[in-house]
């Protein structure tokens, strides 16, 4: 097997193991809800658990960063599928025991969220380990392709089992995934330089944040990143539930169907930026999604709003057809950018780095949501999604125009792409 032949195979176990394990994770993720609901019939209860679930990843996730950049990467991705699997075949077993309660699922809806985050900081370091430069942005479309299509099939996957032969079951069957993405990353050949100098974590942590804090680049990215999620976080989490099932009167199936298309998106926008447009510059491709993804955005509301009276199916065109777009276009933005930040932080702090953006990116999301939810009940909500999407306008121009350019490309990869020229 040649050294190509080598990449190949490393970066499609690489791909098959997170495809397995987020199947597992997109899976569970509508079966255990259902559970709960069918359990109790409450909402509060719900909330509880989704706080039960990302509070514990919320402060794991610096610590995260610095056993990622610890420890050998690829074991530590096999050992902590195997810790999911273990703790699904213990939640199966007391489930058969008749000592499933809430207690117990919140418990372990909590392990969970803390074996995510610490098997998230290792894997989305490890990417530019397994390929060449010039390759990263093919190898980021693969596995963003792969990601969709986990996250299209797996909640349908999760109801169908739950449906059918009931949560123990969901819980066995999901226990198999995982073990299959371990049995998947065993193979994966990795590289591992040991370090033997004492782990001091907050010190660690420091050069992570001292990292970002040197690099006008990485700062620009991730603050633009902080904002835009802000801005962005509440619209399929609040305003587009109020407008399609309060204003509109989409049914359940039909509201759900939203997030599917827009899903269906970003597979077709993954598989674009690596055949069709992989000759398009990367300032290019970012460019064109920030301008188009938010344009299409204002126009979606504008319609939305005019149309709000019409028939289902005028509804649905000017609903699906613009949420596919956004979904293509979102990718056209994200695989770029994330193959630029694989090459901007060197491999023995990206996982301290990455983790930041995670929590820096994401830590304004509830703050942005409660801000959304008190201010559709004041003002037309038609009006606000416009507001919202006029605003992610403008960030989107402020982004284009005054970004570093080492936010588009990183000077590595162009140094491969000038080589390769010269050797042709």
């Amino acid at each position: 097997m040649t050294k190509n032949d080598k990449k190949n195979w490393n970066l499609l176990l690489f791909v098959s193991g997170r495809f397995e394990s987020l199947l597992g994770w997109a899976a569970l993720m509508v079966a255990l809800p259902l559970y709960i609901l069918d359990l109790t019939g409450s909402g509060t209860v719900m909330g509880v658990f989704v706080l039960a679930g990302n509070l514990p990843r919320f402060f794991v996730l610096p610590f995260a960063g610095v056993i990622g950049d610890r420890f050998n990467r690829k074991l530590l991705m096999v050992y902590l599928d195997l810790a999911k699997s273990t703790a699904l075949i213990v939640i199966y077993l007391l489930a058969v025991a008749d000592k499933l309660n809430l207690p117990v699922l919140l418990g372990f809806y909590g392990i969970f969220g803390v074996i995510n985050a610490l098997f998230d900081a290792p894997t989305s370091a490890m990417l530019a380990d397994l390929v060449k430069a010039e390759r990263l942005r093919q190898a980021v479309s693969l596995n963003s392709a792969a990601t969709s299509i986990a996250q299209m099939i797996g909640p349908m996957v999760g109801g169908l089992l739950y449906g059918s032969i009931g949560i123990r079951n969901v819980f066995l069957f999901t226990s198999l995934f995982y073990f299959l993405s371990a049995l998947s990353e065993v193979f994966i050949q990795y590289e591992y330089k040991r370090k033997d100098s004492t782990i001091k974590v907050f010190k660690e942590i420091a050069e992570g944040v001292r990292f970002l804090l040197s690099h006008r680049s990485l700062i620009f990215l991730f603050s633009f990143a902080a904002v835009l999620n802000f801005v962005a976080a509440p619209l399929f989490s609040i305003v587009f539930p109020y407008i399609f099932r309060q204003e509109l009167g989409f049914s359940p199936k039909a509201f759900g169907l939203l997030e599917t298309v827009f899903m269906v998106g970003t597979f077709v926008g993954s598989v674009l930026v690596g055949t069709v447009f992989s000759k398009w510059s990367s300032k290019g491709l970012v460019v064109f999604g920030l301008i188009f993804q938010s344009f299409i955005g204002c126009l979606m509301s504008v319609a939305l709003w005019q149309v709000r009276s019409s028939s289902f199916a005028v509804i649905a065109v000017v609903s699906y057809l613009p949420l596919f777009l956004i979904g293509v276009l979102n990718m056209a933005i994200n695989i770029p950018i994330g193959a630029n930040l694989q090459m901007l932080i060197p491999s023995q702090i990206r996982s301290r780095v990455l983790s930041i953006l995670t929590l820096v990116s994401n830590g304004l999301n509830p703050v942005g949501s409660m801000i959304a939810g008190l201010l559709i009940d004041r003002m037309n909500s038609f009006f606000f999604l416009f507001i919202l999407n006029l605003t992610l306008f403008l960030i989107s121009m402020i982004f284009v125009f005054t970004a570093p350019k080492d936010a588009f490309f990183h000077p590595k990869l162009l140094h491969h792409r000038i080589n390769r020229r010269e050797n042709m």
